[in-house]
């Protein structure tokens, strides 16, 4: 008897040593297919849909082992991963729906974890709901987006204990609130944001969201026109991301964010009249950027280059060299269409709109004026159909553009003068807005109001007051008359 017992004690004990091997084995594998196979790939141009269709393999291979695991809460976890990462590489290559209905199944199991009080559980649904608003973000569904950047708020502030990861949250919640028009909610959310990183111990991941933050910030004073605080913010990112570089940080986000970084702070200098600093910039970031877009299933690395060219092409119009404005307008229109047919998102439908219209006025410079109106009809038509899902931003924007195409090309200036206060009530603070009620002023006989909001505009730097003369030069050329256009260039700043 002592003897059999002693053998089912020892088949007992090797039974639960093959258990524990098949264990570690099991989460081993879930490991690998989760985090090392994809991660090896991220920094691999034109890698992205190869990293999706591991990831959805790695789907079926996790829910077969997660079967073999007594591991539950683990395996969980590792898939939930798994779904993550397969929503960000569906989301880089514009797959937008698959990466939220892999989103959504993340967000799934994270919740099952923090319901069944797994430690760290409320901490990983918190950044699973803030990257679903991500994701929404970059599909242009801003107020979808809202409320999931709001959960994610809310669940890291009741449960979480990480300030890092409620600072990141914080800082996307703001940059999806400038895009909505909420420009004041925006504020808020970045101060809050980093008010949790002040005192915090400085790393690559606290110094990558303080550029990030310094960034979204920049954006929100630009739009106002306050050129020499975004100005402030801009070189703060650039000199984070410098930062983070030469620290080795080398990844091709971290890459990306600096080129974003770069293209802002010489669009503003551009603005300021500072052409020669917002050239060596521009050059720079434009070298670097083609090298990226050669990865064309990467749609952040085909915005960034779009933009880029845009934002030249501005600079080249500012300073009346139209024909090489004409050339990279052109280009960057045509990246840009190229990412909103693959996405159909309508952040990118708007944006290419966009640059239909910057070619559109651009040619009204250069006096082709049947063309002008063809890019004109364009983009507004493209911009219409896209304002259901866009927020006060666009839709000022769009009534903007329209003022000014019923000023230039239809002689309408009462209807200019309607889309042009439509627009002013949406966003009274944007630049372009303010410069379109100024022209629809102008010419339907509200020279006082013509001649306050353009001193405003021409005061905030060289390159607005360089824009309103090319563009008062361009509306003469057309045929458009005002006799208060030689005392209202008398109120200009010299060159």
């Amino acid at each position: 008897m002592a003897g059999f017992s002693l053998g089912l004690m020892q088949l007992a004990q090797n039974y639960r040593d093959k258990a524990a091997v098949q264990e570690t084995a099991s989460m081993r594998i879930l490991n690998e297919l989760t985090y090392s196979l994809p991660d090896h790939l991220t920094d691999v141009p034109g890698a992205y849909s190869r990293i999706a269709g591991i990831l959805e393999q790695n789907t079926d291979d996790i829910n077969a082992i997660l079967f073999l695991s007594t591991d539950r809460s683990g395996a969980e976890a590792e898939a939930a991963a798994n779904y993550e990462k397969l929503a960000n590489a569906s989301a880089v290559l514009g797959m937008y729906d698959k990466a939220l209905q892999a989103q959504e199944e993340a967000i799934s199991r994270y919740r099952v974890l923090r319901n069944s009080g797994e430690p760290g559980g409320a901490e990983m649904l918190a950044s699973a709901c803030g990257n679903r608003g991500n994701i929404l973000k970059a599909a242009g569904q801003y107020e979808a987006a809202a409320e999931a950047y709001s959960e994610a708020i809310t669940i890291q502030k009741q449960e979480g204990e990480n300030p890092l990861l409620l600072a990141q949250i914080l800082l996307n919640a703001g940059s999806n609130a400038i895009s909505i028009g909420e420009e004041e909610h925006a504020a808020k959310c970045f101060d809050e944001s980093l008010l949790l990183l002040t005192g915090t111990e400085e790393n690559n991941e606290v110094l990558l969201t303080i550029g990030k933050i310094d960034y979204e910030y920049g954006l929100l004073h630009y739009r106002r026109g306050e050129y020499k605080e975004a100005e402030a913010k801009f070189r703060n990112a650039c000199k984070a991301g410098e930062q983070l570089l030469e620290g080795g940080q080398y990844s091709l986000s971290n890459q990306s964010d600096y080129l974003k970084y770069m293209n802002a702070l010489a669009t503003v200098l551009t603005d300021e009249g500072q052409f020669e600093q917002a050239d060596q910039e521009y050059d720079l970031a434009i070298e670097a950027a083609e090298e990226f877009a050669g990865d064309t299933e990467n749609m952040q690395a085909q915005r960034n280059l779009a933009m880029l060219l845009s934002n030249r092409a501005l600079s080249f119009n500012i300073r009346g060299e139209y024909s090489e404005a004409d050339d990279t307008y052109r280009r960057a229109a045509e990246i840009y269409k190229g990412i909103s047919d693959k996405t159909g998102a309508a952040s990118d439908r708007a944006m290419t709109a966009l640059m239909f219209l910057n070619v559109g006025e651009n040619l009204f410079k250069l006096e082709d004026y049947d063309s002008s109106r063809t890019f004109f009809e364009t983009g507004l038509d493209v911009y219409q159909s896209t304002l259901d899902g866009l927020g006060d931003y666009d839709r000022s924007q769009y009534q903007a553009w329209l003022s000014y195409y019923r000023l230039i090309h239809q002689r309408d200036y009462a209807g200019a003068l309607d889309a042009a206060i439509t627009g002013y009530e949406l966003q009274p603070g944007n630049v372009l807005v303010n410069l379109n009620l100024a022209y629809a002023c102008l010419y339907s006989g509200y020279t006082d109001d013509a001649d306050r909001i353009l001193s405003a505009i021409a005061s905030l730097g060289g390159g607005q007051a360089q824009t309103i003369r090319g563009d008062l030069a361009a509306q003469e050329k057309a045929g458009l008359i005002s006799a208060h256009l030689p005392d209202l260039l008398a109120l200009l700043p010299e060159e």
